[in-house]
């Protein structure tokens, strides 16, 4: 091997390994037995993946990536070498075929062999057979990742059937998944956004999934559209289908439309015309210029210029164009332009330009310009959801409405209620949520004698505070000529988590009344403005905390009611000290 510019023996480098004081000595190599390098290879250092210890057993086990007289090689489409890719995606959970959520050195091994061999059987140094040396005394199967105690899962369910594709934002591919029919198979990933890519009976489905930290998602096959293979040349006697006819105008009551499941919406036409005008329905194979229509309008093709209907618009592939509707409009595919509709807009695939409807908008893909309706619905954002109701996958733009809803967000939330599973963005409302962020209950005293109990929520930086508070009587054990008092309070803070330590800093309004006057009424009541600085020490779920607090009102109450003395203005800082879980 050649190290850092220095060759590094074999026989060295087992020997060494051999010396170890492990009792189990794992080694993975994957690199050229004969030195003909087909790319230029690199590591870096990892934590620790073997921490199994239901095993008892000596030994050690080499694993290689080829035989001794053949190239390791690598692929451009998958990023990195063939063995490599095929044994990480193993032990994500690929190579788990008892299905018990362990994956040992034994079905790794075999899946990376089989998988490397398959794809290295048709490449220019020809097939490379991944080989072992392994000599394992002792009971039980060595495990080297259980899928179990995995940060987050993705699990292709028994009606996932085909070869998946896992790619992360960057467009890397993560992990490859063979799933066949009734098998469950289960990828252990790090939080965040993924692409998925289903390969399955001759067809290709895409979708984009959230993979929360601490949580499963399920992928569905159902959620996915489909999507066009690329176009590339056959070799040998196929013929290829021969191209629609092109024909300027076409004008009728009704079109030629075959009879059979769903056949309305997929005409039998091989025409493809510049306009095509009808009193009822139109089909056609594609259009190149308009398709107008007095109820619903259809076609098969793609669109490049504009297609309306007074009532239903729909384009069977894709929208190029433009599309409007009276009430609903449908591409199946891809809207490149703009779609429009009176109440419904719905597109299947991704939106590149601007999706406006009246009442619903609906894009199963991902949006990559505008979405603009009361409700909002999309896989993903990538510019601007603006709705009464905002509902996506993935926010990578923005989220402008009353509620918004997310799975993984890492752009913009701005509303008066934010959700989101997963949020590495920036949520502006007086209510946000995310699985992963803050949910606390605080208790805490101070030097204003108050009795304080608060609930907060939001997300891992940021949250929302609703507070109660009392402060006894004299005669009950609170302060000197202190009056029975309650609070109510809500604000925002940040949270700043520091590993076992966390800073919160937030500011409330707090409203407080005596017991002896009607809660309800405004009068012998008082508004203060209240911040807080505090650290924590502990864990997400319970810790101790302290800092300082800092009060401002203007003063409506006597003395005696223990809340300053009468004046413009009045400012009063304190300490405090409480608990959180």
């Amino acid at each position: 091997m050649l190290l850092a510019g220095q060759e590094y023996s074999y026989l060295e480098w087992r020997e060494r390994i051999q010396s170890l004081g492990a009792d189990v000595r794992v080694a993975i190599v994957d690199s050229c037995s004969s030195g003909a390098l087909t790319r230029s290879k690199g590591g870096g250092r990892r934590p620790a993946f073997l921490t199994d210890q239901t095993a008892s057993m000596e030994g050690h086990a080499f694993l290689t990536s080829s035989s001794a007289s053949e190239a390791a090689q690598e692929s451009d489409r998958l990023g990195a070498s063939f063995f490599t890719h095929y044994l990480v995606s193993g032990l994500r959970g690929a190579a788990d075929s008892s299905g018990d959520g362990l994956v040992t050195l034994d079905e790794a091994y075999q899946h990376a062999f089989s998988a490397t061999l398959a794809s290295t059987e048709r490449t220019q140094f020809g097939p490379q057979h991944p080989s072992y040396d392994i000599n394992l005394n002792g009971s039980g199967q060595l495990v080297l990742t259980d899928l179990r105690q995995t940060n987050a899962r993705l699990v292709a369910g028994a009606d996932v059937v085909g070869t998946v594709f896992v790619r992360d934002t960057s467009g890397a591919l993560v992990a490859e998944l063979r799933n066949s029919s009734g098998q469950v198979s289960t990828l252990g990933l790090a939080a965040g956004a993924y692409r998925i890519t289903l390969e399955r009976d001759g067809e290709v489905l895409a979708g984009d999934v959230a993979v929360v930290a601490g949580s499963t998602t399920h992928l569905e096959p159902g959620a996915m559209r489909r999507i066009r293979r690329e176009l590339t040349v056959a070799r040998g006697d196929i013929e290829p289908p021969p191209p629609p006819s092109y024909q300027p105008l076409r004008f009728g009551l009704l079109p030629d439309i075959s009879f059979g499941p769903a056949s309305w919406l997929w005409p039998n036409s091989s025409e493809v015309h510049a306009v095509n005008i009808n009193l009822l329905i139109s089909s056609s194979a594609g259009i190149r210029g308009a398709d107008v229509a007095g109820v619903m309008t259809i076609a098969h093709g793609p669109i490049s210029g504009a297609q309306t209907a007074g009532v239903v618009a729909i384009a069977a592939e894709s929208l190029l164009g433009f599309q409007a509707a009276g009430v609903l409009a449908v591409a199946r595919d891809s809207v490149a332009g703009g779609q429009t509709s009176g109440v419904l807009s719905w597109a299947t695939g991704d939106v590149a330009g601007l999706q406006a409807s009246g009442v619903y908008s609906h894009a199963v893909g991902g949006v990559r310009g505008a979405q603009a309706s009361t409700v909002n619905y999309a896989g993903g954002i990538a510019g601007a959801q603006l709705g009464v109701v905002n509902i996506a996958k993935l926010v990578r733009g923005i989220q402008l409405g009353v509620v918004n809803v997310a799975a993984h967000a890492t752009g913009v939330q701005l509303g008066v209620v934010n959700v989101a599973e997963s949020f590495r963005g920036f949520p502006i409302g007086l209510v946000s949520i995310a699985t992963d962020g803050v949910r606390n209950v605080d208790y805490w005293n101070g030097s204003d004698g108050f009795h304080r109990l608060a609930f907060r929520v939001g997300t891992w930086v940021t949250y929302t505070m609703f507070s109660g508070g009392y402060l006894p009587a004299e005669s009950d054990g609170g302060p000197e000529g202190a009056a029975e008092l309650w609070s109510v309070g809500v604000g925002g803070g940040i949270h700043l988590p520091l590993g076992f330590l966390s800073a919160n800093v937030d500011a409330s309004l707090r409203r407080v009344q005596a017991t002896s006057n009607d809660w309800l009424a405004q009068e012998g009541s008082q508004v203060l403005g209240e911040a807080r600085a505090v650290l924590s020490a502990g864990w997400d779920r319970f810790g101790a905390f302290a800092g300082v607090q800092l009060q401002a009102y203007v003063p409506e109450w006597t003395d005696d009611q223990h809340l300053g003395a009468p004046g413009p203005f009045h400012i009063a800082p304190g300490f405090i000290a409480g608990l959180y879980l």
